[in-house]
């Protein structure tokens, strides 16, 4: 996949890692991503929403918060596998050095 196919751009600064869709199938996708933790985020506030003991209560939200971390650990890997990636700090240095290249 060439890079201007690439459905997101990832902007890369040091350890910062900020993913955006660029066009109509990385919205798509995104939206894939994100209906599965819309029913787990509904189902999981019918189930708690009932009477139940402290103990079930902890034990479903520790289960829900393991499941969403997974999910946007999952969901982050795919789209990096499927973006642009520009390094914010190779960009800067570019800048600087047409800066630099101008004042000359």
């Amino acid at each position: 996949m060439c890079d201007e196919d690439k459905p997101y751009v990832a902007l890369r600064n040091g350890w910062m890692v900020q993913i955006t869709p660029r066009n109509a199938a990385g919205w798509r996708g995104l939206g894939a991503w994100l209906l599965p933790f819309l029913v787990l985020a509904g189902v999981f506030t019918a189930v708690v929403s009932r009477e139940l003991g402290d103990t079930v209560l902890f034990a479903l939200t520790g289960l829900f918060l393991l499941v969403t971390v997974g999910l946007c650990i999952q969901m982050i890997r795919w789209m990096l596998a499927r973006a642009e990636i520009v390094d914010l700090k190779e960009f800067q240095a570019i800048k600087r050095g047409q800066k630099s290249g101008r004042k000359r």
